[in-house]
């Protein structure tokens, strides 16, 4: 059978042909080429001009190649409802963490001028020289195991050491007995000394230390001394007998707990142009035990009471911001400013953060002058007792004793200083939920946060708004994260369930809404008492009916009884 072509047919399937395959070797042909970069280099060197040809074709493709597998990747991570989620962490970020020293800032104003202080404001006078050495003592070298018996009215005279050091060894249910009785003997045995002395340097004899043993002489040589500012008569002396153990355990515990915040409390106090030795305040304070408290009422390091701490820091139901180093640091820098530029003298200020600034003023009139050891020596002002009157001579020990710590306790370290950040909270926060939420331990928290009260620190009540809440710098973007999440929960809540201790100007403050405008949405006046379990209805874009509520509407909904939805305050509530 023979078959014909149509040579028009032939002529077709010829271009075709040549078509498909034209197509076939741009498609196969040329990724090659773009691949080939590797084997062009080894080509053969006899054809120079064929591999530099190539070489440049190479080039020119791969770099298409990358710009093209670049631009793809661009395409392909592209998300913009991902970008708009790191823009609005960005924002949430720069509100409630960077501008938390900035907020610190200006609530702790700068003072308007520098006072500085002069290197010899805070040098040891001769006037004063035995009562820093007694202190020196008690901070340097005396500890727990040592009982110094000394006169209260002028610590300069001390009478004698009892040394229990050796007996630590020995230690059983009867040493403390022994110790009591041993002490009690030598109280006995001193006065009777003192008495002694203080007759014969009363009757004026002229050979005062004739009779006297060794221990004798040192006494009433130590009394003579004191005479013109000291009451020397048997009873006074007797009276002013006073003992102590030693505290140099305590003081050197002290400086290594310091090493946690002294960098920084320095650095607040050299920035706001105040000398750098009021850092030493909390070891005479406290010994820088951070949850101190005096029977006064007196808390944290740096012990403010209750009164004057709320002149600069937030002391409420939630809160007690004088537990906070940091922040009491600045609260502390701002009120020895303030009592500065009242008295003008650095040694009055320091005693005054004991006694008072309106008692150093009495004590300024009284004796005509400002300086300290006079003041010391001779004010008799009601509420100047021993302890004001030995404050600032503690404060110059304490200084003495901390910059010559290796002298006094070997190689001693401090502890490292604490690394932190504040972040301020946007809405009140269940600190439970927070380090679930962020991943960080509840504990981490609390330790740094030792502001908080004990219902907020258990959960029983949140951590409130405005709140500087401090953390580790490497779980900054986590917690970042967590108040976000809880700060958008908050923004789309409908309905508040009322808590234990709510009023409506809390529940205001929380989601940042108007009293009045909760007022007239819930009906109910701005200083009604709200009951544990009430539901509050948060208004919305929908609520703008409710915005000028009139009596004759109040009225209507009396005939029909008005139902609320019982929404939870929390919308869509994460899950881990």
């Amino acid at each position: 059978m023979n078959i014909q072509l149509n040579p028009r047919l032939i002529h077709k399937l010829s271009i075709a042909l040549t078509i498909i395959f034209c197509f076939g070797l741009f498609h196969f042909f040329i990724p090659l080429q773009i691949n080939a970069k590797a084997s062009v280099v080894l080509a053969p060197q006899n054809n120079n001009m064929m591999v530099a040809n190539n070489t440049e074709e190479t080039a020119l493709s791969q770099s298409l190649l990358d710009y093209i597998q670049e631009s793809r990747k661009e395409i392909e991570q592209y998300d913009p409802e991902e970008d708009a989620m790191i823009e609005a962490y960005q924002k949430f970020e720069q509100e409630y963490s960077k501008n938390a020293e900035q907020i610190l800032s200006k609530r702790f104003k700068l003072p308007e001028m520098e006072p500085g202080a002069t290197n010899n404001e805070f040098t040891v006078t001769k006037d004063i020289k035995e009562m820093v050495d007694f202190w020196t003592y008690m901070f340097g070298v005396y500890t727990k195991d040592q009982v110094i018996f000394y006169n209260e009215d002028n610590v300069g005279i001390v009478y004698s050491v009892l040394d229990f050091s050796e007996l630590g060894m020995l230690a059983n249910s009867g040493l403390d007995q022994y110790k009591t009785q041993m002490i009690a003997e030598e109280v006995q045995r001193l006065k009777k000394i003192i008495q002694k002395v203080a007759s014969k340097i009363n009757a004026n004899e002229e050979q005062v230390f004739a009779g006297l043993n060794p221990q004798e002489v040192r006494i009433a040589s130590l009394l003579i001394n004191a005479k013109d500012h000291l009451d020397l008569s048997e009873q006074a002396l007797s009276d002013s007998l006073k003992f102590r153990y030693g505290f140099a355990h305590r003081f050197k515990e002290a400086i290594v707990q310091s090493g946690m915040y002294m960098d920084n409390m320095r650095g607040i106090f050299d920035e706001r142009g105040l000398p750098v030795e009021l850092t030493m305040i909390p070891f005479i304070e406290s010994s820088f035990h951070l949850t101190a408290y005096s029977s006064a009422g007196a808390a944290g390091i740096w012990q403010f009471i209750e009164a004057t701490g709320k002149r600069y820091l937030r002391i409420d139901e939630y809160v007690d911001e004088r537990y906070d180093p940091i922040l009491a640091a600045y609260a502390a820098a701002t009120h020895l400013y303030n009592e500065y530029k009242m008295l003008n003298s650095w040694p009055l200020t320091i005693n005054a953060y004991n006694t008072g600034p309106g008692r150093m003023l009495q004590a300024i009139k009284a004796l005509e002058t400002t300086d300290i050891a006079t003041i010391i020596k001779k004010f008799k002002g009601s509420g100047y007792g021993t302890d004001s009157r030995n404050y600032y001579p503690e404060f110059l020990a304490a200084l003495n004793v901390y910059n010559n710590r290796a002298e006094y306790f070997g190689d001693i370290e401090p502890l490292p200083p604490e690394q932190y950040e504040y972040v301020l909270m946007p809405d009140d926060v269940d600190v439970k939920e927070l380090a679930r939420l962020a991943g960080v331990q509840k504990d981490v928290i609390l330790e740094m946060n030792l502001s908080l009260r004990p219902d907020v620190a258990a959960g029983n009540k949140k951590l409130p708004k405005g709140y500087f809440l401090k953390i580790p710098p490497d779980t900054r973007e986590n917690i970042l994260l967590a108040l976000q999440d809880i700060h958008h929960e908050t923004e789309a809540a409908t309905h508040h369930f009322v808590q234990k201790g709510d009023t409506l100007q809390k529940i205001s403050a929380r989601y940042d809404i108007s009293i009045q405008e909760l007022s007239t949405l819930n009906r109910i006046i701005p200083n009604q008492k709200l009951t544990e379990g009430d539901i509050i209805r948060l208004p919305n874009q929908n609520d703008s009916e409710y915005s000028s509520y009139s009596e004759e509407d109040t009225e209507n909904d009396n005939n029909n009884e008005f139902k609320q939805q019982t929404t939870p305050d929390r919308v869509n509530p994460p899950v881990l």
